[in-house]
């Protein structure tokens, strides 16, 4: 039971750092139609893994 209640706490924070990978992809593509050259500047400059790796630890703690 443990561990299905564990699954249950991350499903949420899952779904909280999609919706901000969401938001932030939908800020780039904004500047990304300016110029197809920024377009490969803005991906790397869009990692949400990091985020989510933090989120992750405050789980663990």
């Amino acid at each position: 039971m443990t561990a299905a209640e564990y699954r249950g706490l991350f499903k949420p924070v899952q779904s909280e750092s999609s919706r901000s990978a969401q938001r932030r992809r939908v800020i780039a593509p904004a500047p990304t139609r300016r110029s197809t050259s920024d377009e490969e500047d803005y991906e790397p400059i869009v990692p949400t893994l990091p985020e989510d790796g933090d989120i992750q630890e405050l789980n663990q703690e």
